[in-house]
Protein backbone atom coordinates (compact mmCIF):
# COMPACT_ATOMS: atom_id res chain seq x y z
CA UNK A 1 0.00 0.00 0.00
CA UNK A 2 1.40 3.41 -0.95
CA UNK A 3 2.11 6.09 1.65
CA UNK A 4 -0.64 8.29 0.20
CA UNK A 5 -3.14 5.47 0.37
CA UNK A 6 -2.13 4.70 3.96
CA UNK A 7 -2.62 8.35 4.82
CA UNK A 8 -6.12 8.37 3.33
CA UNK A 9 -7.10 5.16 5.13
CA UNK A 10 -5.71 6.52 8.39
CA UNK A 11 -7.67 9.75 7.98
CA UNK A 12 -10.88 7.87 7.31
CA UNK A 13 -10.36 5.63 10.32
CA UNK A 14 -9.71 8.69 12.42
CA UNK A 15 -12.92 10.30 11.19
CA UNK A 16 -14.97 7.18 11.89
CA UNK A 17 -13.40 6.62 15.29
CA UNK A 18 -13.96 10.26 16.23
CA UNK A 19 -17.60 9.88 15.23
CA UNK A 20 -17.90 6.76 17.40
CA UNK A 21 -16.36 8.61 20.38
CA UNK A 22 -18.70 11.54 19.85
CA UNK A 23 -21.67 9.19 19.79
CA UNK A 24 -20.49 7.54 22.99
CA UNK A 25 -20.08 10.90 24.72
CA UNK A 26 -23.52 11.92 23.54
CA UNK A 27 -24.98 8.74 25.02
CA UNK A 28 -23.33 9.41 28.33
CA UNK A 29 -23.95 13.14 28.59
CA UNK A 30 -27.23 13.84 26.86
CA UNK A 31 -30.48 12.59 28.22
CA UNK A 32 -32.88 10.74 25.96
CA UNK A 33 -35.71 12.59 24.36
CA UNK A 34 -38.65 11.82 22.17
CA UNK A 35 -41.10 13.62 19.98
CA UNK A 36 -44.57 12.20 20.15
CA UNK A 37 -46.73 12.39 17.06
CA UNK A 38 -49.64 10.63 18.73
CA UNK A 39 -51.35 13.75 20.09
CA UNK A 40 -50.55 16.11 17.21
CA UNK A 41 -53.54 17.21 15.17
CA UNK A 42 -53.42 17.15 11.40
CA UNK A 43 -55.70 17.74 8.46
CA UNK A 44 -56.77 14.47 6.82
CA UNK A 45 -58.28 13.98 3.37
CA UNK A 46 -58.39 10.21 2.85
CA UNK A 47 -60.88 8.71 0.43
CA UNK A 48 -62.86 5.56 1.14
CA UNK A 49 -60.56 2.79 -0.10
CA UNK A 50 -58.80 -0.39 0.94
CA UNK A 51 -57.69 -0.36 4.54
CA UNK A 52 -54.08 -1.11 3.61
CA UNK A 53 -53.86 1.96 1.35
CA UNK A 54 -55.69 4.13 3.89
CA UNK A 55 -53.30 3.10 6.69
CA UNK A 56 -50.28 3.97 4.57
CA UNK A 57 -51.77 7.38 3.78
CA UNK A 58 -52.55 7.85 7.47
CA UNK A 59 -48.95 7.08 8.40
CA UNK A 60 -47.69 9.61 5.86
CA UNK A 61 -50.02 12.38 7.05
CA UNK A 62 -49.71 11.78 10.79
CA UNK A 63 -46.00 10.97 10.96
CA UNK A 64 -46.79 7.86 13.01
CA UNK A 65 -44.80 4.71 12.31
CA UNK A 66 -47.55 2.15 11.70
CA UNK A 67 -47.00 -1.60 11.37
CA UNK A 68 -49.50 -4.07 9.97
CA UNK A 69 -49.64 -7.30 8.00
CA UNK A 70 -51.01 -7.29 4.46
CA UNK A 71 -52.77 -10.58 5.19
CA UNK A 72 -54.43 -9.10 8.27
CA UNK A 73 -56.09 -6.23 6.37
CA UNK A 74 -56.70 -7.97 3.04
CA UNK A 75 -60.28 -7.47 1.84
CA UNK A 76 -61.06 -4.75 4.41
CA UNK A 77 -62.10 -1.22 3.46
CA UNK A 78 -61.71 2.03 5.37
CA UNK A 79 -64.28 4.84 5.40
CA UNK A 80 -63.50 8.28 4.07
CA UNK A 81 -61.76 10.55 6.58
CA UNK A 82 -61.83 14.32 6.14
CA UNK A 83 -61.14 16.97 8.72
CA UNK A 84 -58.74 17.86 11.51
CA UNK A 85 -58.12 15.08 14.04
CA UNK A 86 -55.53 13.90 16.49
CA UNK A 87 -53.50 10.91 15.31
CA UNK A 88 -55.27 8.61 17.79
CA UNK A 89 -58.78 9.75 16.83
CA UNK A 90 -58.04 9.52 13.10
CA UNK A 91 -56.76 5.96 13.41
CA UNK A 92 -59.76 4.89 15.48
CA UNK A 93 -62.10 6.19 12.79
CA UNK A 94 -60.24 4.31 10.03
CA UNK A 95 -60.38 1.05 12.01
CA UNK A 96 -64.03 1.39 13.05
CA UNK A 97 -65.97 -1.79 12.29
CA UNK A 98 -62.91 -3.68 10.98
CA UNK A 99 -62.41 -5.88 14.03
CA UNK A 100 -58.90 -4.48 14.37
CA UNK A 101 -57.38 -2.25 17.02
CA UNK A 102 -54.17 -0.29 17.45
CA UNK A 103 -51.54 -1.14 20.04
CA UNK A 104 -48.83 1.35 20.85
CA UNK A 105 -45.43 -0.25 21.50
CA UNK A 106 -42.70 0.94 23.82
CA UNK A 107 -40.70 2.09 20.80
CA UNK A 108 -43.41 4.58 19.85
CA UNK A 109 -44.65 2.58 16.86
CA UNK A 110 -48.29 1.61 16.40
CA UNK A 111 -49.15 -1.95 15.49
CA UNK A 112 -52.50 -3.11 14.09
CA UNK A 113 -53.76 -6.35 15.65
CA UNK A 114 -57.04 -8.25 15.91
CA UNK A 115 -59.49 -7.05 18.50
CA UNK A 116 -59.60 -9.38 21.49
CA UNK A 117 -56.12 -10.78 20.88
CA UNK A 118 -55.54 -10.33 24.60
CA UNK A 119 -56.08 -7.97 27.53
CA UNK A 120 -54.69 -4.48 27.24
CA UNK A 121 -51.52 -5.25 29.11
CA UNK A 122 -50.85 -8.49 27.30
CA UNK A 123 -51.79 -6.94 24.00
CA UNK A 124 -49.36 -4.12 24.53
CA UNK A 125 -46.59 -6.52 25.43
CA UNK A 126 -47.38 -8.64 22.42
CA UNK A 127 -47.34 -5.51 20.31
CA UNK A 128 -43.90 -4.65 21.64
CA UNK A 129 -42.45 -8.03 20.75
CA UNK A 130 -44.24 -8.20 17.42
CA UNK A 131 -43.02 -4.76 16.53
CA UNK A 132 -39.51 -5.80 17.47
CA UNK A 133 -39.75 -8.70 15.04
CA UNK A 134 -41.11 -6.59 12.19
CA UNK A 135 -38.90 -3.56 12.68
CA UNK A 136 -35.76 -5.60 12.05
CA UNK A 137 -36.51 -5.40 8.33
CA UNK A 138 -39.01 -2.56 8.09
CA UNK A 139 -36.59 -0.31 6.16
CA UNK A 140 -33.90 -1.51 3.78
CA UNK A 141 -31.08 0.99 3.37
CA UNK A 142 -30.75 2.12 6.98
CA UNK A 143 -29.82 0.53 10.28
CA UNK A 144 -32.09 3.01 12.07
CA UNK A 145 -35.66 1.89 12.61
CA UNK A 146 -38.54 3.94 11.27
CA UNK A 147 -36.67 6.53 9.19
CA UNK A 148 -36.93 6.85 5.40
CA UNK A 149 -33.61 6.16 3.67
CA UNK A 150 -31.72 8.77 1.69
CA UNK A 151 -31.33 6.27 -1.15
CA UNK A 152 -34.21 5.12 -3.37
CA UNK A 153 -35.90 1.85 -2.42
CA UNK A 154 -38.09 -0.03 -4.91
CA UNK A 155 -40.72 -2.11 -3.10
CA UNK A 156 -42.59 -5.03 -4.68
CA UNK A 157 -45.54 -5.91 -2.44
CA UNK A 158 -47.45 -9.17 -2.07
CA UNK A 159 -50.30 -7.61 -4.00
CA UNK A 160 -47.93 -6.77 -6.89
CA UNK A 161 -46.69 -10.36 -6.98
CA UNK A 162 -50.17 -11.85 -7.07
CA UNK A 163 -51.59 -9.42 -9.64
CA UNK A 164 -48.66 -9.92 -12.03
CA UNK A 165 -48.91 -13.71 -11.80
CA UNK A 166 -45.24 -14.38 -11.14
CA UNK A 167 -44.36 -18.04 -10.67
CA UNK A 168 -40.98 -17.86 -8.93
CA UNK A 169 -38.81 -15.35 -7.10
CA UNK A 170 -36.61 -15.17 -10.17
CA UNK A 171 -39.58 -14.02 -12.26
CA UNK A 172 -40.14 -11.16 -9.82
CA UNK A 173 -36.55 -9.92 -9.95
CA UNK A 174 -36.21 -10.30 -13.72
CA UNK A 175 -39.18 -7.96 -14.12
CA UNK A 176 -37.37 -5.05 -12.45
CA UNK A 177 -35.69 -2.57 -14.84
CA UNK A 178 -32.77 -1.95 -12.47
CA UNK A 179 -31.85 -5.64 -12.44
CA UNK A 180 -29.59 -7.02 -15.19
CA UNK A 181 -30.91 -10.38 -16.40
CA UNK A 182 -27.70 -11.68 -17.92
CA UNK A 183 -25.04 -13.68 -16.13
CA UNK A 184 -26.31 -16.15 -13.59
CA UNK A 185 -29.91 -16.68 -14.63
CA UNK A 186 -31.57 -19.79 -16.11
CA UNK A 187 -31.24 -20.01 -19.87
CA UNK A 188 -28.31 -17.58 -20.10
CA UNK A 189 -25.49 -18.90 -22.28
CA UNK A 190 -22.10 -17.23 -21.97
CA UNK A 191 -18.42 -17.90 -22.36
CA UNK A 192 -17.29 -21.09 -20.60
CA UNK A 193 -15.03 -21.10 -17.56
CA UNK A 194 -15.95 -17.58 -16.46
CA UNK A 195 -17.76 -16.41 -13.36
CA UNK A 196 -20.66 -15.29 -15.57
CA UNK A 197 -21.25 -18.80 -16.90
CA UNK A 198 -24.32 -20.13 -15.12
CA UNK A 199 -23.02 -23.61 -14.36
CA UNK A 200 -25.40 -24.16 -11.44
CA UNK A 201 -28.49 -22.81 -13.29
CA UNK A 202 -29.09 -20.46 -10.38
CA UNK A 203 -30.94 -17.13 -10.23
CA UNK A 204 -29.16 -14.11 -8.82
CA UNK A 205 -29.70 -10.37 -8.42
CA UNK A 206 -27.43 -8.21 -10.54
CA UNK A 207 -28.27 -4.54 -10.01
CA UNK A 208 -26.95 -2.17 -12.68
CA UNK A 209 -25.07 -5.05 -14.30
CA UNK A 210 -22.12 -4.68 -11.92
CA UNK A 211 -22.02 -8.42 -11.27
CA UNK A 212 -24.08 -10.84 -9.24
CA UNK A 213 -21.47 -10.89 -6.47
CA UNK A 214 -21.72 -7.09 -6.16
CA UNK A 215 -25.37 -7.13 -5.00
CA UNK A 216 -26.17 -8.24 -1.47
CA UNK A 217 -29.20 -10.52 -1.08
CA UNK A 218 -30.91 -10.65 2.32
CA UNK A 219 -33.65 -12.85 3.76
CA UNK A 220 -35.48 -11.00 6.53
CA UNK A 221 -32.51 -8.67 6.79
CA UNK A 222 -29.85 -11.41 6.99
CA UNK A 223 -27.49 -12.38 4.19
CA UNK A 224 -28.14 -15.44 2.03
CA UNK A 225 -25.33 -17.96 1.39
CA UNK A 226 -23.21 -17.66 -1.77
CA UNK A 227 -23.81 -20.01 -4.68
CA UNK A 228 -21.38 -22.87 -5.23
CA UNK A 229 -19.57 -21.51 -8.30
CA UNK A 230 -20.22 -17.81 -8.89
CA UNK A 231 -20.24 -17.07 -5.14
CA UNK A 232 -23.38 -14.94 -5.32
CA UNK A 233 -26.65 -15.72 -3.55
CA UNK A 234 -29.17 -17.95 -5.35
CA UNK A 235 -32.57 -16.35 -4.69
CA UNK A 236 -34.56 -19.06 -6.53
CA UNK A 237 -34.35 -21.24 -3.41
CA UNK A 238 -36.83 -18.97 -1.57
CA UNK A 239 -40.46 -20.18 -1.92
CA UNK A 240 -42.41 -17.38 -3.55
CA UNK A 241 -45.53 -18.06 -1.46
CA UNK A 242 -43.59 -17.17 1.71
CA UNK A 243 -42.62 -13.66 0.57
CA UNK A 244 -44.51 -10.63 1.88
CA UNK A 245 -42.56 -8.05 -0.09
CA UNK A 246 -39.20 -7.38 -1.73
CA UNK A 247 -37.29 -4.17 -1.00
CA UNK A 248 -34.60 -3.28 -3.53
CA UNK A 249 -32.10 -0.61 -2.56
CA UNK A 250 -30.70 0.73 -5.84
CA UNK A 251 -27.71 2.59 -4.45
CA UNK A 252 -24.27 1.50 -3.35
CA UNK A 253 -24.39 0.70 0.37
CA UNK A 254 -20.97 -0.60 1.35
CA UNK A 255 -20.90 1.91 4.23
CA UNK A 256 -23.96 0.21 5.77
CA UNK A 257 -23.89 -3.43 4.68
CA UNK A 258 -20.35 -4.19 3.52
CA UNK A 259 -18.35 -4.68 0.35
CA UNK A 260 -20.80 -7.02 -1.39
CA UNK A 261 -23.43 -4.24 -1.42
CA UNK A 262 -21.49 -2.08 -3.87
CA UNK A 263 -24.37 -2.18 -6.40
CA UNK A 264 -27.22 -2.29 -3.90
CA UNK A 265 -29.30 -4.61 -1.75
CA UNK A 266 -32.29 -6.89 -2.32
CA UNK A 267 -34.14 -7.76 0.89
CA UNK A 268 -36.72 -10.57 0.72
CA UNK A 269 -39.13 -10.16 3.62
CA UNK A 270 -41.26 -13.10 4.73
CA UNK A 271 -44.96 -13.22 5.56
CA UNK A 272 -44.13 -13.41 9.25
CA UNK A 273 -47.66 -12.78 10.52
CA UNK A 274 -49.53 -14.92 7.99
CA UNK A 275 -52.36 -16.88 9.61
CA UNK A 276 -53.87 -19.72 7.59
CA UNK A 277 -52.88 -22.01 4.76
CA UNK A 278 -52.76 -22.01 0.98
CA UNK A 279 -51.70 -24.26 -1.88
CA UNK A 280 -50.98 -23.25 -5.45
CA UNK A 281 -50.14 -24.86 -8.77
CA UNK A 282 -48.80 -23.26 -11.94
CA UNK A 283 -48.23 -25.01 -15.27
CA UNK A 284 -47.03 -23.27 -18.41
CA UNK A 285 -45.07 -23.89 -21.57
CA UNK A 286 -43.96 -22.45 -24.89
CA UNK A 287 -46.05 -22.68 -28.05
CA UNK A 288 -43.02 -23.84 -30.06
CA UNK A 289 -42.32 -26.72 -27.71
CA UNK A 290 -40.02 -27.34 -24.78
CA UNK A 291 -39.71 -25.40 -21.56
CA UNK A 292 -42.78 -26.89 -19.88
CA UNK A 293 -42.73 -25.53 -16.33
CA UNK A 294 -44.60 -26.87 -13.32
CA UNK A 295 -44.53 -25.09 -9.96
CA UNK A 296 -46.36 -26.40 -6.89
CA UNK A 297 -46.25 -24.76 -3.47
CA UNK A 298 -47.85 -24.92 -0.04
CA UNK A 299 -47.85 -22.40 2.80
CA UNK A 300 -48.98 -22.78 6.40
CA UNK A 301 -48.80 -20.10 9.06
CA UNK A 302 -50.11 -19.45 12.55
CA UNK A 303 -49.96 -16.26 14.57
CA UNK A 304 -50.77 -15.92 18.27
CA UNK A 305 -50.49 -12.95 20.57
CA UNK A 306 -46.99 -13.97 21.71
CA UNK A 307 -45.45 -16.00 18.89
CA UNK A 308 -45.72 -16.95 15.23
CA UNK A 309 -44.71 -19.82 12.93
CA UNK A 310 -44.54 -20.08 9.15
CA UNK A 311 -43.66 -23.04 6.91
CA UNK A 312 -43.54 -23.22 3.13
CA UNK A 313 -42.44 -25.75 0.49
CA UNK A 314 -42.05 -25.27 -3.27
CA UNK A 315 -41.38 -27.79 -6.04
CA UNK A 316 -40.34 -26.81 -9.58
CA UNK A 317 -39.86 -28.98 -12.66
CA UNK A 318 -38.78 -27.29 -15.89
CA UNK A 319 -38.15 -29.16 -19.14
CA UNK A 320 -35.28 -28.33 -21.46
CA UNK A 321 -35.56 -26.32 -24.68
CA UNK A 322 -33.53 -27.78 -27.56
CA UNK A 323 -32.01 -26.04 -30.55
CA UNK A 324 -34.13 -27.96 -33.07
CA UNK A 325 -37.28 -26.55 -31.43
CA UNK A 326 -36.52 -23.00 -32.58
CA UNK A 327 -36.10 -21.66 -36.11
CA UNK A 328 -33.33 -19.22 -35.25
CA UNK A 329 -31.09 -22.12 -34.10
CA UNK A 330 -31.99 -24.55 -36.88
CA UNK A 331 -28.36 -24.82 -38.01
CA UNK A 332 -27.09 -25.74 -34.54
CA UNK A 333 -26.90 -29.32 -33.29
CA UNK A 334 -30.44 -30.32 -32.47
CA UNK A 335 -29.74 -31.63 -28.97
CA UNK A 336 -28.03 -28.43 -27.77
CA UNK A 337 -29.83 -26.81 -24.89
CA UNK A 338 -31.24 -23.30 -25.15
CA UNK A 339 -32.88 -23.80 -21.77
CA UNK A 340 -31.75 -26.38 -19.25
CA UNK A 341 -33.79 -29.10 -17.60
CA UNK A 342 -34.19 -28.44 -13.88
CA UNK A 343 -35.85 -29.99 -10.87
CA UNK A 344 -35.81 -28.11 -7.58
CA UNK A 345 -37.32 -28.54 -4.11
CA UNK A 346 -37.22 -25.76 -1.50
CA UNK A 347 -38.46 -25.68 2.07
CA UNK A 348 -38.49 -22.84 4.56
CA UNK A 349 -39.45 -22.44 8.22
CA UNK A 350 -39.69 -19.18 10.16
CA UNK A 351 -40.54 -18.99 13.86
CA UNK A 352 -40.48 -16.20 16.42
CA UNK A 353 -41.89 -15.30 19.77
CA UNK A 354 -41.84 -13.26 22.90
CA UNK A 355 -39.63 -14.46 25.73
CA UNK A 356 -40.51 -11.51 27.96
CA UNK A 357 -42.35 -8.26 27.30
CA UNK A 358 -39.07 -6.73 26.11
CA UNK A 359 -37.10 -9.68 24.74
CA UNK A 360 -38.08 -11.49 21.54
CA UNK A 361 -36.44 -14.00 19.22
CA UNK A 362 -36.79 -15.17 15.63
CA UNK A 363 -35.29 -17.93 13.50
CA UNK A 364 -35.36 -18.52 9.73
CA UNK A 365 -34.24 -21.80 8.13
CA UNK A 366 -34.02 -22.43 4.38
CA UNK A 367 -33.18 -25.70 2.60
CA UNK A 368 -33.07 -26.41 -1.12
CA UNK A 369 -31.92 -29.12 -3.53
CA UNK A 370 -31.52 -28.58 -7.27
CA UNK A 371 -30.83 -31.08 -10.06
CA UNK A 372 -30.08 -29.71 -13.53
CA UNK A 373 -28.86 -31.26 -16.79
CA UNK A 374 -27.72 -29.61 -19.98
CA UNK A 375 -26.04 -30.42 -23.28
CA UNK A 376 -23.58 -28.21 -25.19
CA UNK A 377 -21.63 -28.47 -28.45
CA UNK A 378 -18.37 -26.59 -28.85
CA UNK A 379 -17.59 -28.12 -32.29
CA UNK A 380 -19.77 -29.98 -34.78
CA UNK A 381 -17.17 -32.69 -35.26
CA UNK A 382 -16.98 -33.57 -31.58
CA UNK A 383 -19.54 -35.38 -29.42
CA UNK A 384 -21.80 -33.34 -27.16
CA UNK A 385 -20.76 -32.22 -23.70
CA UNK A 386 -23.36 -33.43 -21.21
CA UNK A 387 -23.43 -32.10 -17.66
CA UNK A 388 -25.38 -33.03 -14.56
CA UNK A 389 -25.56 -30.58 -11.68
CA UNK A 390 -26.42 -31.52 -8.10
CA UNK A 391 -26.68 -28.60 -5.69
CA UNK A 392 -27.94 -28.91 -2.08
CA UNK A 393 -27.89 -25.79 0.09
CA UNK A 394 -29.06 -24.68 3.50
CA UNK A 395 -28.99 -21.65 5.75
CA UNK A 396 -30.07 -21.06 9.35
CA UNK A 397 -30.11 -17.58 10.87
CA UNK A 398 -31.72 -16.14 13.95
CA UNK A 399 -31.44 -13.51 16.58
CA UNK A 400 -32.69 -11.79 19.71
CA UNK A 401 -33.99 -8.28 20.12
CA UNK A 402 -34.03 -6.49 23.46
CA UNK A 403 -36.14 -3.36 23.91
CA UNK A 404 -34.26 -0.99 26.24
CA UNK A 405 -35.47 2.07 28.14
CA UNK A 406 -35.45 5.55 26.59
CA UNK A 407 -36.39 4.36 23.07
CA UNK A 408 -33.31 2.19 22.60
CA UNK A 409 -33.00 -1.42 21.53
CA UNK A 410 -30.25 -3.95 20.94
CA UNK A 411 -30.26 -6.79 18.41
CA UNK A 412 -27.93 -9.80 18.25
CA UNK A 413 -28.00 -11.95 15.10
CA UNK A 414 -26.06 -14.99 13.92
CA UNK A 415 -26.22 -17.77 11.39
CA UNK A 416 -24.54 -20.52 9.39
CA UNK A 417 -24.97 -21.46 5.73
CA UNK A 418 -23.54 -23.88 3.20
CA UNK A 419 -23.78 -24.70 -0.52
CA UNK A 420 -22.21 -27.77 -2.14
CA UNK A 421 -22.36 -27.90 -5.96
CA UNK A 422 -21.25 -30.96 -7.93
CA UNK A 423 -21.15 -30.98 -11.74
CA UNK A 424 -20.47 -34.25 -13.58
CA UNK A 425 -19.02 -33.98 -17.09
CA UNK A 426 -19.81 -37.15 -19.04
CA UNK A 427 -17.48 -36.22 -21.91
CA UNK A 428 -14.27 -36.20 -19.86
CA UNK A 429 -15.64 -38.25 -16.93
CA UNK A 430 -14.88 -35.37 -14.58
CA UNK A 431 -16.75 -34.46 -11.40
CA UNK A 432 -16.31 -30.79 -10.44
CA UNK A 433 -17.19 -29.63 -6.94
CA UNK A 434 -17.51 -26.15 -5.41
CA UNK A 435 -18.35 -25.71 -1.73
CA UNK A 436 -19.03 -22.54 0.25
CA UNK A 437 -19.42 -22.32 4.03
CA UNK A 438 -20.33 -19.11 5.83
CA UNK A 439 -20.98 -18.16 9.44
CA UNK A 440 -21.55 -14.77 11.04
CA UNK A 441 -22.48 -12.97 14.25
CA UNK A 442 -23.51 -9.31 14.49
CA UNK A 443 -24.68 -6.91 17.18
CA UNK A 444 -26.51 -3.61 16.60
CA UNK A 445 -27.70 -0.94 19.03
CA UNK A 446 -29.95 1.89 17.90
CA UNK A 447 -32.11 4.57 19.38
CA UNK A 448 -32.69 8.27 20.00
CA UNK A 449 -29.87 10.54 21.15
CA UNK A 450 -31.80 13.76 21.76
CA UNK A 451 -34.42 15.98 20.17
CA UNK A 452 -34.03 19.00 17.92
CA UNK A 453 -36.72 21.36 16.62
CA UNK A 454 -36.76 19.25 13.47
CA UNK A 455 -37.27 15.98 15.32
CA UNK A 456 -35.37 13.22 17.07
CA UNK A 457 -31.69 12.67 16.31
CA UNK A 458 -31.23 8.91 15.94
CA UNK A 459 -28.15 6.73 15.78
CA UNK A 460 -27.24 3.11 15.12
CA UNK A 461 -23.89 1.45 15.62
CA UNK A 462 -22.50 -2.05 15.93
CA UNK A 463 -20.07 -4.62 14.67
CA UNK A 464 -19.66 -8.23 13.77
CA UNK A 465 -17.52 -11.12 12.62
CA UNK A 466 -17.89 -13.32 9.53
CA UNK A 467 -16.03 -16.45 8.47
CA UNK A 468 -16.00 -17.67 4.86
CA UNK A 469 -14.53 -20.87 3.43
CA UNK A 470 -14.34 -22.04 -0.16
CA UNK A 471 -12.99 -25.11 -1.93
CA UNK A 472 -13.19 -25.93 -5.63
CA UNK A 473 -11.70 -28.68 -7.74
CA UNK A 474 -12.47 -31.83 -9.68
CA UNK A 475 -12.10 -35.58 -9.48
CA UNK A 476 -10.38 -37.37 -12.38
CA UNK A 477 -9.58 -41.09 -12.49
CA UNK A 478 -10.19 -41.33 -8.77
CA UNK A 479 -7.83 -38.46 -7.93
CA UNK A 480 -8.89 -35.12 -6.46
CA UNK A 481 -7.37 -32.11 -8.25
CA UNK A 482 -7.83 -28.82 -6.35
CA UNK A 483 -8.46 -25.67 -8.40
CA UNK A 484 -8.97 -23.06 -5.69
CA UNK A 485 -9.33 -23.14 -1.92
CA UNK A 486 -9.19 -20.62 0.85
CA UNK A 487 -10.75 -19.21 3.98
CA UNK A 488 -10.89 -15.82 5.58
CA UNK A 489 -12.17 -13.99 8.63
CA UNK A 490 -13.66 -10.55 8.48
CA UNK A 491 -14.27 -8.18 11.40
CA UNK A 492 -16.15 -4.93 11.03
CA UNK A 493 -17.67 -1.98 12.86
CA UNK A 494 -20.18 0.53 11.52
CA UNK A 495 -22.21 3.55 12.55
CA UNK A 496 -25.07 5.63 11.19
CA UNK A 497 -26.48 8.99 12.30
CA UNK A 498 -29.74 10.62 11.17
CA UNK A 499 -30.20 14.38 11.85
CA UNK A 500 -33.45 16.25 11.09
CA UNK A 501 -32.08 19.69 10.21
CA UNK A 502 -35.24 21.55 9.18
CA UNK A 503 -38.69 20.60 10.49
CA UNK A 504 -41.59 20.37 8.06
CA UNK A 505 -44.00 23.31 8.15
CA UNK A 506 -47.17 21.28 7.55
CA UNK A 507 -48.58 17.83 8.21
CA UNK A 508 -47.41 16.56 4.80
CA UNK A 509 -43.72 16.93 5.66
CA UNK A 510 -43.24 19.84 3.24
CA UNK A 511 -39.99 21.70 3.81
CA UNK A 512 -38.43 18.97 5.92
CA UNK A 513 -34.72 18.27 5.50
CA UNK A 514 -32.90 15.25 6.94
CA UNK A 515 -29.18 14.48 6.77
CA UNK A 516 -27.59 11.06 7.19
CA UNK A 517 -24.00 10.06 7.95
CA UNK A 518 -22.70 6.49 7.90
CA UNK A 519 -19.37 4.72 7.84
CA UNK A 520 -17.89 1.24 8.06
CA UNK A 521 -14.46 -0.24 8.70
CA UNK A 522 -13.71 -3.81 7.61
CA UNK A 523 -10.60 -5.89 8.30
CA UNK A 524 -10.01 -8.98 6.12
CA UNK A 525 -7.57 -11.67 7.16
CA UNK A 526 -6.42 -12.45 3.62
CA UNK A 527 -5.86 -9.14 1.85
CA UNK A 528 -6.26 -6.08 4.08
CA UNK A 529 -8.75 -3.53 5.30
CA UNK A 530 -11.11 -0.86 3.99
CA UNK A 531 -13.06 2.12 5.29
CA UNK A 532 -16.13 3.41 3.45
CA UNK A 533 -18.04 6.62 4.29
CA UNK A 534 -21.43 7.77 2.98
CA UNK A 535 -23.41 11.01 3.25
CA UNK A 536 -27.00 11.59 2.24
CA UNK A 537 -29.91 13.99 2.42
CA UNK A 538 -33.66 13.92 1.94
CA UNK A 539 -35.62 17.11 1.22
CA UNK A 540 -39.34 17.58 0.52
CA UNK A 541 -39.79 20.92 -1.32
CA UNK A 542 -43.39 20.22 -2.35
CA UNK A 543 -46.13 17.90 -1.24
CA UNK A 544 -45.63 14.55 -2.97
CA UNK A 545 -42.10 15.41 -4.15
CA UNK A 546 -38.95 14.15 -2.42
CA UNK A 547 -35.41 15.06 -3.41
CA UNK A 548 -32.70 12.63 -2.33
CA UNK A 549 -28.97 12.59 -2.82
CA UNK A 550 -26.02 10.58 -1.60
CA UNK A 551 -22.26 10.64 -1.81
CA UNK A 552 -20.18 7.70 -0.77
CA UNK A 553 -17.37 5.32 -1.49
CA UNK A 554 -17.70 1.60 -2.00
CA UNK A 555 -15.24 -1.24 -1.80
CA UNK A 556 -15.58 -4.64 -3.45
CA UNK A 557 -13.66 -7.46 -1.80
CA UNK A 558 -12.40 -10.01 -4.35
CA UNK A 559 -14.02 -13.42 -4.37
CA UNK A 560 -12.07 -16.60 -3.70
CA UNK A 561 -12.09 -17.35 -7.44
CA UNK A 562 -10.55 -13.96 -8.16
CA UNK A 563 -7.97 -14.36 -5.42
CA UNK A 564 -6.77 -17.87 -6.17
CA UNK A 565 -7.43 -18.57 -9.85
CA UNK A 566 -6.65 -16.87 -13.14
CA UNK A 567 -9.47 -15.01 -14.88
CA UNK A 568 -9.76 -14.98 -18.66
CA UNK A 569 -11.47 -12.67 -21.14
CA UNK A 570 -11.73 -13.37 -24.88
CA UNK A 571 -12.13 -10.68 -27.53
CA UNK A 572 -12.82 -12.01 -31.04
CA UNK A 573 -12.71 -10.01 -34.28
CA UNK A 574 -14.01 -12.04 -37.21
CA UNK A 575 -13.26 -11.56 -40.94
CA UNK A 576 -10.70 -8.83 -40.49
CA UNK A 577 -9.71 -9.09 -44.13
CA UNK A 578 -13.21 -8.23 -45.36
CA UNK A 579 -15.64 -10.13 -47.57
CA UNK A 580 -16.71 -13.67 -46.80
CA UNK A 581 -13.25 -15.01 -46.20
CA UNK A 582 -10.37 -14.01 -44.02
CA UNK A 583 -8.96 -14.72 -40.62
CA UNK A 584 -9.94 -14.31 -37.00
CA UNK A 585 -7.90 -12.55 -34.36
CA UNK A 586 -8.38 -13.83 -30.81
CA UNK A 587 -7.05 -11.86 -27.87
CA UNK A 588 -6.87 -13.61 -24.53
CA UNK A 589 -6.27 -11.57 -21.38
CA UNK A 590 -5.43 -13.52 -18.23
CA UNK A 591 -5.42 -11.81 -14.84
CA UNK A 592 -4.60 -13.23 -11.43
CA UNK A 593 -5.21 -11.03 -8.40
CA UNK A 594 -2.13 -10.52 -6.29
CA UNK A 595 0.11 -12.30 -8.79
CA UNK A 596 1.14 -11.71 -12.41
CA UNK A 597 -0.70 -10.45 -15.47
CA UNK A 598 -0.15 -11.60 -19.00
CA UNK A 599 -1.51 -11.05 -22.51
CA UNK A 600 -1.41 -13.70 -25.23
Amino acid sequence: MSAARKSVVSARRGLLCSSAIAVGLALGVMGPGSVSAQERTASYDIQGQSLATALREYGRLSGVQIIFSEDLVRGLRAPALRGVYSATDALDRLLAGSGLVARRTSTGAVMIVREGSGPQGEGAAAGDSAAARVEDVVVTGSRITGVPPSSPVHTVTRSDIEQAGYGTVGDVMRSLPENFNGGQNPGVVSAPLTLHNNITNSTTVNLRGLGSDATLALLNGRRLPPDGYGQSADISTIPLAAIQRVEVLTDGSSAIYGSDAIAGVANFILRTHYDGGEVSARVGGATQGGGLEQVYSALLGKTFSRWHALASVEYLNREAIFADQRNFTATAPGDSNLGRQEERTSAMVSVGGEITSRLSFNLDALWAHRLATYTEHYQFALPAYKYKMDLPSHSIAGGFKLILPFEWNFRLDGGVASTDATSVDDYYSLAFNWRNDTSFVEGVAEGTLFSLPGGAVKVAFGGGHRNEEFAGGYEFLGMWVPMAAGSRNMDYIFGELRVPVIPPYDEYGTGGLDLSFSGRIEEYSDFGSSSTPKLGFRYIPLRGLSLRGTWGESFKAPSFWQLYTGQSAYLGIASIYGGTSGGTVLLSVVRTFGASRGVN
